[in-house]
C-alpha cells in the first residue's frame, strides 16, 4: 500500500490547529502531491454548479479535485492492491495493519472506502448545535447546505484500489466537488463507494476544513442578488396606483395588505 499525501490550496483553513503526522510504517510508502492548478486532460463546466446551487464552484474546489485526480493517475501506474489518499489535515496515527484487515473484509466489488460515516457525524453536529432549541423546525434541526447530500461528505481520507482509480479517471468534466462526484458516480452504479465507522480512526479528532473562497463566493452571490427587477418595480407602481384610485373613489381611509399588523 502507498499513501498519497495531498497539499491543499491556500484558501483552505482549519477550525483547529492542523497537525500533519504520518507514521513511517513498513507497510506503506508515502508520496506527497502538491496542489495541482491545471490539467490538460479534463475540462471545467463553468455553469453546472451555478445552475444547480446558485453560485459557481470555487477555484479552491477545482484545484482540490485536480490534486485528487493526480493521485488517481499515479495509482493506475502502481501494483499494490489498494492505496490511501489523505489531505493535509489528516494525521496517520493509527496502525495501518488494522486498516488493511478491514479492507480485506470489504465486499470484493469495492472501489473506494471512507473510514467514517458522515451521516452520523452530521447528525451529531446537528444535535450539538440545537441542544437548547425547543420544538425546532426542520431547517433549525439541520440547515441544508449546497452539497449533493445537503452536507459536506468530505474528501480528507479514503482508501482506493486500481479499479476505483480507473473509474474515477473516466470523469472528463469538473462540475462539482470531488466527493460529490464520487457520490454521484455511486448513485448511477459507476463506482462502488463504501463507508463505515471504524475502531482505528475517528474523523472527529482531525481538524475540519473550511473553504474561505467558497464562503466568499456565497456571500458575494447573496449580496449581489436583487430580488426586485425593473419589471417588478413597474408592476408595483401600477398596483399602488390602482389601490390609491380605488381608495379615493370609495372614500376608504386605510387599506391593509396581507401581512399587515396593527398593535
Amino acid at each position: 500500500m502507498k499513501i498519497f499525501h495531498l497539499d491543499l490550496p491556500s484558501k483552505i483553513i482549519y477550525k483547529k490547529n492542523k497537525i500533519s503526522k504520518i507514521d513511517h510504517s513498513s507497510v506503506a510508502e508515502i508520496f506527497s502531491i502538491t496542489a495541482i492548478q491545471s490539467c490538460f486532460d479534463i475540462s471545467i463546466d463553468e455553469h453546472w454548479h451555478s445552475n444547480k446551487y446558485g453560485f459557481p464552484l470555487s477555484r479552491t474546489e477545482i484545484t482540490t479535485f485536480m490534486t485528487h485526480r493526480e493521485a488517481w493517475k499515479r495509482i493506475t501506474e502502481e501494483k499494490p492492491a489498494f492505496h490511501l489518499i489523505i489531505e493535509e489535515n489528516i494525521s496517520i496515527d493509527f496502525d495501518l495493519n488494522d486498516a488493511i484487515r478491514d479492507l480485506e473484509n470489504l465486499p470484493d466489488d469495492w472501489d473506494v472506502f471512507f473510514p467514517y460515516d458522515m451521516y452520523q457525524v452530521a447528525e451529531e453536529e446537528s444535535q450539538l448545535k440545537n441542544v437548547e432549541l425547543l420544538n425546532e423546525n426542520v431547517r433549525e434541526k439541520r440547515e441544508l447546505e449546497a452539497y449533493l447530500l445537503s452536507f459536506n461528505w468530505g474528501s480528507s481520507i479514503y482508501f482506493i484500489n486500481l479499479n476505483g482509480a480507473q473509474k474515477l479517471l473516466e470523469t472528463s468534466v469538473i462540475k462539482q466537488t470531488v466527493e460529490d462526484e464520487m457520490i454521484s458516480l455511486t448513485a448511477v452504479d459507476r463506482l462502488n463507494m463504501y463507508y463505515s465507522e471504524v475502531s482505528w480512526f475517528n474523523i472527529r479528532n482531525h481538524p475540519e476544513k473550511n473553504n474561505i473562497e467558497r464562503e466568499e463566493i456565497i456571500l458575494d452571490t447573496i449580496l449581489s442578488y436583487n430580488v426586485w427587477t425593473e419589471d417588478d418595480n413597474k408592476l408595483l407602481h401600477e398596483v399602488l396606483k390602482i389601490i390609491s384610485t380605488t381608495a379615493s373613489e370609495l372614500n376608504i381611509p386605510l387599506i391593509l395588505q396581507g401581512g399587515s399588523h396593527l398593535g
